[in-house]
């Protein structure tokens, strides 16, 4: 084998197992579906965010019309 692309092998090589590195998956926080252009409407948050995008989203069910009721203690 040629001296000369030995080196070039190896970083060849380094460069892909440095690739792998990068495609390891991460874990995804929750994430919030907002709505810059309407500012006033609330945020969505997980649970009903993946279903609201999974379902069709803003094509289906529109912009949300209130916050997510708070939940009550028991009394």
């Amino acid at each position: 084998m040629n001296r000369y692309l030995w080196p070039s092998i190896a970083a060849g090589g380094l460069l892909l197992a440095a690739l792998a590195l990068l495609l390891v998956v991460q874990p995804v926080a929750a994430q919030e579906i907002c709505f810059p252009e309407q500012p006033t409407f609330p945020c969505l948050t997980e649970p009903f965010a993946s279903y609201w995008q999974g379902n069709g989203g803003l094509a289906v069910f529109g912009y949300p019309l209130s916050a997510r009721p708070a939940k009550q203690a028991p009394n």
